[in-house]
Formats: C-alpha cells, structure tokens, sequence
C-alpha cells in the first residue's frame, strides 16, 4: 500500500487508503465519495454501499 500512496500522492491525489475486510467496510472515516475495493466479491457487501456518498441529483 505504501508504494501506492506513494504514487497517488506524487501526482497530488490526498485519497485515505486502508487495508480492511470489504465485508465490514471501514467505518473511521466513512462516508465515503468513491469506495474502490481492488478484490473481487459474489454480490457487494451492504457495508459498502452504507459507506458511500449518495450521487448528487441531476
């Protein structure tokens, strides 16, 4: 993860980056704009959706 902060930061992305169980998101600093989970799941945990932003209307 180290390496990926790294990059993200050098191109001056500020994104919060953390290593946790999709099954029960990350809760310290939900909500969230853009959840991005890099593993795969059979259906999206509900943690996840309760953790994200809802999309502004149109």
């Amino acid at each position: 993860m180290a390496q990926a902060a790294d990059a993200l930061y050098g191109l001056g992305y500020t994104p919060t980056l953390a290593v946790a169980d999709g099954q029960y998101g990350y809760w310290p600093e939900a909500k969230f704009d853009r959840p991005v989970a890099a593993c795969s799941f059979r259906a999206v945990p509900p943690a996840l959706l309760t953790q994200a932003r809802s999309a502004p209307s149109r």
